[in-house]
């Protein structure tokens, strides 16, 4: 039930200025193939969130070469932060360097989701 109390909250905390940030929603069993694809074991419903919740890519981000979790948490702490338009999230992708917290702030998200 934890589990479910923090989704909401994550859902609260995608709303910026009384916008949503999310923009579509896809159907879960693409989103759960994905996940299974991309993520590995004790990431995947921090993915699976951040994948319905913020609309991303796995994919596009296993192509480009990054890490899957890594790239997650990011793009987690940047919209749960106050910063919709995910500036950590996206110096990862474009220059491949995560940030000195990036093993913290992996390591927060990965236990926010853990079931208990």
């Amino acid at each position: 039930m934890d589990v479910w109390y923090k989704l909401r909250y994550l859902w609260a905390s995608l709303t910026y200025r009384g916008r949503p940030v999310v923009r579509r929603v896809r159907y879960t069993e693409d989103i759960v193939e994905e996940v299974v694809r991309h993520c590995p074991r004790p990431y995947r419903m921090m993915c699976f969130a951040a994948v319905r919740e913020l609309n991303l890519s796995l994919s596009a981000i296993a192509d480009a070469g990054r890490d899957v979790p890594t790239a997650v948490a990011l793009a987690l702490e940047d919209v749960t932060s106050g910063s919709p338009d995910m500036p950590r999230f996206w110096k990862y992708i474009r220059t491949g360097d995560p940030g000195p917290e990036a093993a913290t702030l992996l390591q927060k998200w990965r236990s926010a989701f853990r079931p208990r």
